[in-house]
Order: structure tokens, then C-alpha cells, then sequence
């Protein structure tokens, strides 16, 4: 049977993907050596990229909604109202990391992490001594 992959491949699966996993990895995170600062980096993480996508989302639907008013105004057709520009709110504010790519670095990495440990406990037997052995 093909080994299925763990992160969806669309947007929005991706962002419940992380949303969950920043829910549940401070649960696990004493177990899996991942310290309070990357745990406070994951979730600070979700955040941000839920905000960003939202964002995106918004401008999207702005641009549709300009697109149509020019549009129809060209071609003459009766237009309503002119599209309104969304307010996005502040942006929140990243903890430690300097950059996006420096972000997503310390998510995955943390991520990497737990999930090596939960294929190393899932697919051998543990034995005494071993951090899955119970």
C-alpha cells in the first residue's frame, strides 16, 4: 500500500494543518525535546499565517470586485457603488525569527522533529531506555 503524505497540498488544508499542530504541540513538547520557545515560535507562526492568508484573500476579492466595476463601466453597463478597500488591522508581530523564510525554517523544523519521533515510536517496538518505551 502507498505511504500517504502528512501535509495537504492546498492552502487551506495546510493552514488547519499548522493551526492543529500548534494547538497540540505544547501537549507533546516535553516529550519530544522541543523547548518553550519553539512552541511559542509555532504558534506565533500559525498566526501570522493565518493573518497573511486572510489577507490575500481579502485583496483577492477586492481585485475581483474592482475588476467587475471597471469592467462594466467601460462597457457602458449601469454601475453601483465603487468597491471599498478592505482594513487588514495591524499585522501581528513575529517573536524571534527576522524573516518569513527564517520562520518557516524553525516551524519545519520543530514539525521534522516530532515527526521523526513519532515514526521512530510507530515503527519499531520500543525497548527499555527508548524515549517511546512506556
Amino acid at each position: 500500500m502507498p505511504k500517504s503524505y502528512f501535509m495537504p497540498k492546498d492552502e487551506p488544508g495546510k493552514r488547519a494543518w499548522l493551526n492543529n499542530y500548534a494547538a497540540k504541540l505544547p501537549t507533546y513538547a516535553a516529550t519530544v525535546g522541543v523547548t518553550a520557545a519553539e512552541v511559542t515560535q509555532t504558534t506565533a507562526d500559525a498566526a501570522y499565517f493565518s493573518f497573511v492568508v486572510d489577507a490575500h484573500n481579502q485583496h483577492s476579492k477586492t481585485t475581483r470586485d474592482w475588476t467587475a466595476y471597471k469592467t462594466a463601466l467601460r462597457s457602458g453597463t449601469v454601475v453601483g457603488a465603487m468597491p471599498t478597500t478592505p482594513a487588514l488591522g495591524v499585522p501581528l508581530v513575529r517573536t524571534t525569527a527576522t524573516t518569513p523564510a527564517a520562520t518557516a525554517s524553525v516551524t519545519m523544523t520543530v514539525a521534522m522533529t516530532v515527526i521523526r519521533y513519532l515514526d521512530m515510536c510507530t515503527t519499531t517496538p520500543p525497548s527499555r531506555g527508548s524515549p517511546c518505551y512506556r
